[in-house]
C-alpha cells in the first residue's frame, strides 16, 4: 500500500463517487488517498470546509480491515497537526452503520442528528448524523501534539510541543 498525496483531483473524484459529491470537489480542498499495490484507490479522505480551526471530512475506504492504521493517523496527522484544525466533523447518513463504527474507531463521537439535511445519489433526502473529534480527543495522532497550537502557513509551530522541536518537526 502507498499514500497518494499528490493527486488531490484523482483522490477527490474517488471518494466522491460514494461520498455524495459525483464528479469529485471543486474549489479550496485537499485530499490524501491510499492504494494498492495495482495503483487502485482502496481509501481517501477529502477535507473542504476549511476555516482555521475546523475542516469537514469526506472519507472512502472501501474495505476498513485491509488499510493501514498508518493511513488513518496519517489522515489525521494531515488535519490537526498541518492544518492546525481543533475540530475535524463530517455528515453520515443515518443508515451507514459501516462508517459510523469507522468514525468511532478513530475517536469521532456523535453530536446529535440533522433530520432530511442529506441528499443521496437516488434523490431520497435521509437524516444524518453529525461526527466531530477534537485534536486533543484524537488518539491517532502523538500526545504531545494533542495540546499543541495551531502552525503557520510556513509550516512553522506557534505553540510548538518540546518533543517536536527535539525531533526536528
Amino acid at each position: 500500500m502507498r499514500l497518494v498525496i499528490d493527486d488531490k483531483k484523482r483522490v477527490g473524484d474517488w471518494v466522491g463517487e460514494k461520498a455524495n459529491s459525483p464528479g469529485g470537489y471543486s474549489g479550496d480542498y485537499q485530499a490524501v488517498g491510499v492504494q494498492d499495490k495495482d495503483n487502485n484507490l482502496v481509501g481517501g479522505m477529502v477535507y473542504t470546509q476549511y476555516t482555521g480551526y475546523s475542516v469537514e471530512i469526506h472519507l472512502r475506504v472501501d474495505s476498513p480491515r485491509h488499510i493501514p492504521i498508518n493511513f488513518y493517523r496519517y489522515v489525521c496527522e494531515y488535519g490537526y497537526i498541518w492544518m492546525g484544525v481543533e475540530r475535524g466533523w463530517c455528515e453520515v447518513a443515518t443508515s451507514n452503520k459501516r462508517c459510523h463504527k469507522l468514525l468511532e474507531g478513530m475517536y469521532f463521537k456523535r453530536e446529535g442528528v440533522a433530520r432530511k439535511s442529506l441528499l443521496l445519489p437516488t434523490g431520497e433526502l435521509v437524516d444524518s448524523i453529525i461526527f466531530s473529534c477534537l485534536r486533543q480527543e484524537c488518539k491517532l495522532i502523538p500526545e504531545e501534539y494533542r495540546y499543541a497550537g495551531p502552525i503557520d502557513r510556513n509550516g512553522s509551530w506557534l505553540d510548538k510541543p518540546t518533543s517536536a522541536l527535539n525531533s526536528g518537526i
